[in-house]
C-alpha cells in the first residue's frame, strides 16, 4: 500500500502512522481477513453516570483504553450537530439517495458543539459521528444523513455500492442505517435506490454507515489497531457506543457484544478524528488532526422531565 497514492477519504480511515489509509489503491482483496479479536482487559471502572447513561473506562494490559457508553433512550435523547453548508462550494450529486445532492459542510471545533448542546445541564457526552471526505475547511459527508426530518446529504463516498466503486469489494456491500426517535432506535439495511428507511416521513433522524467489517480498514487492510468508534443496540431502547484508543475493530465489536449488543455492529468515523468528551471529565479522547475541527458530531443529553 505504501507505493499507492494516498487518498484522504475520511477521518476514520486515517491511520496516524501512515498519514492516510490508501484504500483507493489496494486492489480487490476479496473476502475480508478476520483478525484476532482477543484483548486483555486489565481493569474496568464506571467513571461517569447520570439518569439513563453510564460511561465505563476499560484499560487493556498494554495500557491502551476503551470507553463504553450505555445509553437508555427512554431517558436520554440524541442530537446531531453539523457545520453550516458552505455557500461558496457547489453541491455535487448525491450517490446514495434518489435525486439528492451532496453539499459541503464547514468543519467546526468541539467547543462550538459544546456551546450549542449545553444549553442546560443535561448534556452527558459528545462524540464525532459521520464519515467525511476532505480535510479542507468544508467537506462532503460520505453517506446519507437525516436530521429533524430533513435529508442533509445524499452522500459522496466511492467506497460503497455504487456502479463503479473505488474497490471491487464494495460493489455488493449493504450499508446500514441507524435511525432513532423518542421511542427508541433501530439498525436496518439501507436501500440507496429508494432511500429506505430514511425516505419514510416517519423517520426524522438517521445516519447511514458501514457494518464494522465493511469498514475499509477491515475489508482492505486486515483490521489494524487504531482509534475507532462503534455502536450497536442491545434492544430498541438501549444504545451502546464504544471508543477505543488502540485496538482492532474486532476487539471493539467484542466489547459491545460482551455488554449485550445484538444484531449489527456499526462503525462510524475514527482515526485521528476520534473524539470523546464528557460533561464532568472533559476531553477523554481529543481530535488530533491539524486544526481539531470536524463537520458532524453527536450529543447525548438527558431528557427533561415532563412539566407538571
Amino acid at each position: 500500500m505504501t507505493d499507492m497514492p494516498v487518498r484522504r477519504m475520511t477521518a476514520a480511515f486515517v491511520v496516524v502512522a501512515l498519514v492516510a489509509l490508501a484504500v483507493g489503491g489496494c486492489g480487490d482483496r476479496g473476502v475480508p481477513v478476520v483478525a484476532s479479536a482477543s484483548a486483555d482487559v486489565a481493569s474496568r471502572a464506571t467513571i461517569a453516570t447520570t439518569d439513563g447513561a453510564t460511561l465505563t473506562r476499560l484499560v487493556f494490559s498494554d495500557g491502551s483504553r476503551a470507553y463504553l457508553q450505555q445509553i437508555d433512550l427512554r431517558r436520554m435523547r440524541i442530537e446531531q450537530v453539523i457545520g453550516d453548508r458552505d455557500p461558496r462550494a457547489t453541491s455535487e450529486a448525491g450517490r446514495y439517495y434518489p435525486a439528492a445532492s451532496s453539499p459541503r459542510f464547514v468543519r467546526i471545533p468541539p467547543r462550538r458543539v459544546q456551546d450549542q448542546c449545553q444549553t442546560t445541564s443535561t448534556l452527558f457526552s459528545i462524540v464525532n459521528f459521520a464519515f467525511f471526505e476532505e480535510y479542507d475547511p468544508s467537506t462532503r459527508l460520505s453517506f446519507p444523513v437525516k436530521a429533524h426530518g430533513t435529508l442533509l446529504t445524499g452522500g459522496s463516498s466511492p467506497y460503497g455500492p455504487v456502479p463503479s466503486p473505488s474497490n471491487a469489494y464494495y460493489r455488493t456491500v449493504t450499508l446500514q442505517a441507524l435511525t432513532w426517535s423518542d421511542t427508541g432506535a433501530a439498525i436496518t439495511p439501507y436501500d440507496p435506490t429508494h432511500g429506505a428507511p430514511l425516505a419514510s416521513s416517519t423517520i426524522q433522524n438517521g445516519i447511514v454507515t458501514y457494518r464494522y467489517r465493511d469498514h475499509p480498514s477491515y475489508a482492505l487492510d486486515h483490521d489494524p489497531p487504531n482509534r475507532y468508534q462503534l455502536l450497536a443496540l442491545s434492544d430498541p431502547a438501549h444504545l451502546l457506543v464504544v471508543t477505543v484508543e488502540h485496538a482492532t475493530l474486532d476487539t471493539a465489536a467484542d466489547l459491545l457484544r460482551a455488554d449485550g449488543a445484538t444484531g449489527e455492529v456499526l462503525a462510524f468515523d475514527g482515526g485521528i478524528s476520534t473524539y470523546l468528551w464528557q460533561a464532568n471529565l472533559g476531553e477523554l479522547v481529543p481530535i488530533t488532526n491539524r486544526d481539531g475541527a470536524l463537520p458532524h458530531y453527536l450529543c447525548l443529553l438527558r431528557r427533561q422531565p415532563p412539566s407538571t
